[in-house]
């Protein structure tokens, strides 16, 4: 597993994700704070969410599978023989792994808002 993690580290696959949740946390953050000032429907801002949240699993399989060196984009050399399958494996893993963590982040903005909107209610009352 060890192995995995140095792959991970190679491939600079961390940088990839720690980037696109800082990036996709500010533009959401932009979004929610300037939509109410252009009379957008509230449905949009959750879809947007999602959309952001989904696109997290695509960028790291993109980081695992493609490197930047000097402004241009190369596929990264495939091993072969069992490295070669351990890797494909670790690719879906690197997915699953997203995938959840996505999963996760809009399920539990789902779930402060719904608190959110339960206790705007009490407070009405």
């Amino acid at each position: 597993m060890s192995s995995f993690f140095r792959e991970l580290k190679q491939r600079k696959v961390y940088r990839v994700a720690l980037g696109y949740a800082v990036v996709a946390w500010l533009i959401v953050q932009v979004r929610a704070t300037v939509m109410p000032a252009y009379h957008v429907p509230e449905w949009i801002l959750p879809i947007f969410i999602t959309a952001v949240a989904l696109g997290f699993p695509v960028a790291l399989v993109l980081a695992w599978a493609f490197e930047v060196k000097e402004g241009v984009i190369e596929k990264t050399p495939e091993s072969t023989g069992s490295l070669a399958t351990a890797n494909k494996r670790r690719v879906w893993l690197l997915a699953a792994v997203g995938l959840v963590i996505s999963v996760l982040a809009v399920g539990g903005l789902l779930a402060l808002a719904s608190v959110a909107q339960c206790f705007a209610c009490f407070s009405t009352c």
